[in-house]
């Protein structure tokens, strides 16, 4: 009936006829956000309308913030999301990890295909920090990347993906597949102190934003990992050559939000200058985050006591650059510093028309100067004066001072914890939030003081002193102190034992297994000049004496094989062998 009519039957679209692509967006949403990472792919590829309906969530959650290393697979995934037309748009966060190939379990094939992998990927690793690839890669993707704005660099993987399970962590692109292919998974960590590899990455990327006429708001140095041996900024990452003044400054003085690791206490000793010189091209800064890793004190003071310089002031040092100003400056963070009162209420003071929010994380505060107290000298927490000193301050305007896991010392290397009491009976808090919402900044700070509760060391016992010694407590300290230094002692002493014997064992296996030209040579020589006194018939008897793994046929063979393989000892058995009368053979 249709084909004599001329009309053609009305084509069912399956694509919206989908009950999904149907029920609105919210709810669908809504379902796919308890969906694993693998079947939400599933679920695009089933349905192109749904795949449609989803691809700004989609690309939200998976683009908008996108980590990376230094390989050129990672590099070059980052490259081709930046030239694409709709996954550009939506990444606005990079982050360049500190992955390095880790090396696999030791394998003496040299035919083994993961350590081949491995070799390739830490090749090219090198060659992209030696020759400039880094920065060409990184400044290709950022001239492409049109809202990017914040650039971050870390040693540690969130733990947010909770798509995919509880503690499940956002890895760089192509980690996991290294780390298959090597049967090892690259580590984040630094290998030795003081490691450069955060100062290069530093200066790479920011050489690339720079190339690249990127202008982030944003960019920050993030460090996690507490090991024995700590990533951190060392002063000569700050550095900025003079060809790269004019591509630079720009960037720089874009810049909303700067946070920084530092690790400035290095053996040369020098002050900051370098990292001074690097700050004053950010005159536009509203958040500065810093935190110190493995720095002296001397180090923070000149850094901190550099920030509360106000114009004019002469500076402390004729490599010193001129105070900074940071006029729109709202938020100041500090992490495990240690600094006087006096430096912090400078440094509040010289903000404080602008600045809103104050942020003390794991700083310790040693008592002295205005505002300190003397806490050596009486029990006075240093902090109590600090913070009353700190409400006086004319034309204070915080709204918020945050105070966590904060440490006062008495004087000397000894740090003391300070917690907050909440409530009568409840636990003590490692932290407390001043909020002006409901109380002035004085009262909020008086109500702060009056929660800490400061640990002190033990009191000494007046009756436990003698004329002719020392105080029991003492006593007790350096005893404790002693035994720790002997354990610790004691415990590096049979690590380096076991190492030694480890390395010994690894020889030996090497030496037995391949018989090397040295080994048969030395031996050689040792057998050629007991020939000349023994004969062959005495030496052969009396080779059992050389080593105690020679036996009857290793011997033999040993000797056999020298006499055959060395001109030496061929000449020795055509001299040796002369017509003998009849006598018992030899005894082995």
């Amino acid at each position: 009936m249709a084909a004599a009519t001329g009309t053609s039957p009305a084509v069912m679209d399956p694509q919206a006829e989908c009950w999904l692509a149907q029920i609105p967006l919210e709810i669908l949403i809504r379902i796919t956000y308890f969906v694993s990472t693998p079947d939400l792919g599933s679920m695009r590829l089933s349905c192109k309308a749904l795949e449609q309906r989803l691809f700004n969530f989609f690309s939200h959650e998976f683009f908008r913030k996108k980590q990376f290393m230094a390989s050129t697979d990672s590099l070059q995934a980052l490259i081709d999301i930046s030239n694409h037309p709709t996954l550009s748009p939506f990444l606005k966060h990079v982050i360049i990890a500190t992955d390095r190939p880790s090396r696999p379990a030791w394998s003496q094939d040299r035919n083994d295909p993961p350590r081949a992998l491995f070799e390739v990927a830490t090749a090219d690793h090198t060659h992209l920090l030696a020759s400039g690839g880094l920065r060409d890669m990184l400044a290709e993707a950022f001239a492409c990347l049109s809202n990017l704005e914040t650039v971050d660099i870390r040693d540690f993987n969130a733990e947010s993906r909770t798509r995919d399970g509880q503690r499940a962590q956002w890895r760089s692109y192509g980690v996991v597949t290294l780390g298959n292919s090597t049967r090892s998974m690259p580590d984040l960590g630094p290998r030795i102190d003081h490691d450069p590899y955060l100062d290069e990455l530093f200066m790479a990327v920011t050489a690339a934003l720079a190339a690249a006429q990127a202008r982030p708001k944003s960019l920050e140095v993030l460090v996690r990992n507490k090991k024995a041996s700590i990533f951190g900024l060392h002063d000569t990452a700050f550095y900025i050559p003079r060809r790269l003044e004019p591509a630079m400054a720009p960037l720089l003085n874009g810049l909303r939000s700067l946070h920084l690791t530092l690790a400035l206490s290095h053996p040369a000793k020098m002050r900051p200058f370098m990292f001074q010189k690097f700050l004053t091209l950010t005159p536009n800064l509203t958040w500065l985050r810093l935190n110190f890793v493995r720095t002296d004190p001397a180090s923070i003071h000149d850094v901190l006591s550099w920030l509360a310089f106000k114009d004019g002031a002469a500076p402390l040092a004729s490599i010193d650059s001129p105070p900074i100003t940071l006029c729109h400056l709202e938020r100041i963070d500090l992490g495990d510093a240690v600094l006087t009162g006096k430096a912090l209420l400078s440094l509040v003071s010289k903000f404080a028309s602008s600045l809103t929010s104050l942020y003390l994380h794991r700083v310790c505060l040693t008592g002295s100067d205005d505002g300190g107290g003397t806490a050596g000298a009486t029990k006075v927490n240093a902090w109590v004066p600090c913070l009353s000193a700190m409400a006086r301050i004319p034309g204070l305007g915080l709204r918020a001072v945050n105070f966590n896991q904060l440490q006062h010392s008495t004087g000397g290397w000894q740090r003391y914890f300070v917690s907050f009491k909440v409530a009568e009976g409840a636990p003590l808090a490692a932290s407390w939030t001043c909020s002006t919402r409901v109380l002035t900044l004085d009262k909020a700070l008086a109500q702060a003081s009056a929660a800490m509760v400061a640990i002190w060391p033990p009191e000494p016992d007046p009756n436990a002193m003698d004329g002719t010694f020392e105080r029991r407590d003492a006593c007790c300290l350096m005893v404790s102190v002693a035994n720790g230094v002997l354990q610790r002692t004691t415990r590096m002493r049979t690590r380096k034992r076991k190492r030694r014997t480890r390395t010994r064992t690894r020889k030996r296996t090497r030496m037995n297994e391949n018989w090397g030209e040295l080994e048969r040579t030395n031996l050689a020589a040792r057998c050629f000049r007991l020939v000349a006194v023994l004969g062959v018939g005495t030496l052969y008897r009396r080779m059992a004496s050389f080593d105690t793994q020679f036996t009857i046929p290793r011997r033999y063979h040993v000797f056999t094989s020298l006499c055959s393989t060395t001109p030496t000892g061929q000449g020795i058995c055509q001299r040796s062998r002369r017509p003998r009368r009849n006598r018992a053979s030899p005894t082995i």
